[in-house]
């Protein structure tokens, strides 16, 4: 699954023109005040 929007942003540029996606990839940082959150999910490989 990694690398996939990069190739995703080559093919849209390549085979229709359509400049730079603005993929927000910041959001989903795992930080010491959110992992208890997160640690369900990260147990169940969803994240």
């Amino acid at each position: 699954q990694q690398g996939f929007l990069p190739v995703l942003q080559i093919v849209l540029t390549k085979k229709y023109g359509i400049p730079g996606l603005n993929i927000n990839t910041g959001i989903g940082i795992a930080t010491p005040q959110n992992i208890a959150e997160l640690k369900t999910l990260i147990e169940r490989g969803i994240r």
